[in-house]
């Protein structure tokens, strides 16, 4: 997972549980230009990843799954 993806999963969780930045970070105990540095890419400390995990529902293992890349598809020759 490149930390471009996981900061978009960041941000599609937080949105989905209705959160803002600002909540996000206050809850964690952090400033809200950090919560945004992590949607844009940062990558935050593994305590906070379990936090981050907790706090949206999701299992860790689930938050830092490999996307689902496509299938590149394969011409046969002959």
């Amino acid at each position: 997972m490149t930390n471009k993806e996981l900061g978009g999963r960041l941000r599609t969780l937080r949105i989905v549980t209705n959160l803002t930045q600002t909540q996000v970070a206050n809850i964690l105990g952090v400033s809200q230009p950090t919560v945004h540095g992590w949607e844009r890419g940062a990558w935050p400390r593994l305590e906070i990843l379990r936090g981050l995990a907790g706090l949206y529902g999701v299992t860790l293992a689930t938050l830092l799954a490999e996307p689902a890349r496509r299938a590149r598809r394969v011409r046969r020759v002959g």
